[in-house]
């Protein structure tokens, strides 16, 4: 939690799910306390369009939520497992039309709370894996969808975070990945990726911030905070967290394939990305034509975001000017480069493109050279030099 938005309430709350998910004593009223506390649940019927916001999701009823999310993915009992997970799953379905009440931050909490208690919960009980992974594919589809609204106010305050969170949950999740997930997922964000939606979404953020309009002012001052904590919402603020996502997922579905124990549950990603850049076995992992198609896809992507990148910044540097936090330029060159390397592993495929990129990267150095993208270009040349020679 950020400790800018500290409060009792969502402390007591999480430290309670703690409790209930580890105590043997735990009883049934005690649980069910826990998911009354939670909104009601919406069915197809109340479900639709026509009534659209039937519910008002306040900061309380979110912690509500995220502390029984918590409770579900940290418990041992099948049966309190068995009773949660369609709740949640229902707030999963029907996030993208609850209303918020207007409040400055904590819907990214909100998602990343649900989504991390899902993905843990298909890691427990992998009887669940299937489903609960569809359905968190499927919403993640919806709310992509609802960056085309055209709602400015909606986009910035109630879709942007909430995406901000789904892709926080999938980036630290420990689930060990397959690479049928990372398709499904690639499926699901391609409309995120494509260039008129970042525009559009751009340009909604742009007319926001200039605006001096009452009615963009609740926007205005959502979005001025998450700049102020370093994480400014973007259309490069997606075009990170997607790419970030994507490495993460592949690089766990890497070693997950390799390991056959339960050690790749336990492992941070920064453990993970350690012992893929170290391992010298050439690795052979099976992918579909699907999977093939979409890991291309990524690869091209990945290398025309560094590109253009490259460029934008060589022409800041040269006019004597910065850039502005919100476009995460060196985070996405370097994240670009791990994708990229990743890719040509599963592709079992490296071409002169990449080389030159991870060349210029390590040799040209930049009048203000950046460590993270030469840690990159060091780690991506060590994992297709291991891997191919």
């Amino acid at each position: 939690m950020d400790s800018l938005e500290f409060d009792l309430h969502g402390l007591v709350l999480d430290q309670l799910a703690d409790t209930l998910s580890i105590d043997s004593g735990t009883t049934n009223d005690e649980v069910s306390r826990l998911i009354k506390r939670c909104p009601e649940l919406l069915d197809d019927d109340n479900g639709g369009e026509k009534e659209k916001h039937v519910i008002l999701m306040t900061k309380t009823l979110t912690q509500n939520v995220s502390a029984l999310a918590s409770f579900t993915a940290n418990t041992k009992c099948e049966t309190y497992v068995n009773e949660i997970l369609p709740i949640l799953l229902n707030y999963l379905r029907y996030l993208p039309i609850f209303s918020f009440e207007q409040d400055l931050t904590w819907r990214d909490q909100l998602s990343d709370k649900l989504i991390s208690g899902l993905l843990k919960i298909a890691t427990n009980f992998s009887q669940n894996r299937d489903k609960i992974f569809k359905d968190v594919c499927a919403s993640l589809g919806k709310l992509a969808d609802q960056l085309r609204c055209g709602n400015a106010e909606y986009i910035c305050t109630v879709i942007l975070p909430l995406l901000k969170g789904f892709f926080r949950a999938f980036q630290t999740s420990h689930l060990p990945w397959h690479c049928n997930d990372f398709e499904s997922v690639a499926h699901q964000t391609q409309s995120l990726v494509n260039n008129d939606c970042l525009q559009e979404v751009g340009q909604i953020i742009d007319t926001v911030i200039q605006s001096l309009e009452p009615q963009h002012y609740y926007a205005k001052k959502f979005l001025s905070r998450y700049q102020h904590r370093g994480s400014p919402l973007s259309s490069n603020g997606i075009i990170l967290d997607i790419t970030t996502m994507m490495r993460n997922m592949l690089a766990r579905a890497i070693i997950a394939s390799n390991h056959y124990d339960d050690s790749v549950t336990s492992m941070t990603f920064k453990e993970i990305w350690e012992m893929l850049v170290k391992s010298k076995a050439n690795i052979h992992i099976a992918v579909t034509d699907y999977v093939r198609k979409a890991l291309r896809k990524i690869y091209v992507m990945s290398l025309q975001y560094f590109t253009e990148l490259t460029g934008l910044l060589d022409n800041l540097v040269a006019q004597g000017n910065d850039y502005p936090s919100s476009l995460y330029v060196r985070e996405i060159m370097a994240t670009s480069l791990d994708l990229a390397a990743i890719a040509s592993i599963y592709l079992h495929e490296v071409d002169d493109v990449l080389i030159s990129k991870l060349t210029a990267s390590l040799f040209n150095v930049p009048q203000t050279p950046d460590v993270k993208v030469q840690k990159s270009a060091l780690d991506a040349t060590t994992l297709l030099a291991l891997k191919f020679v």
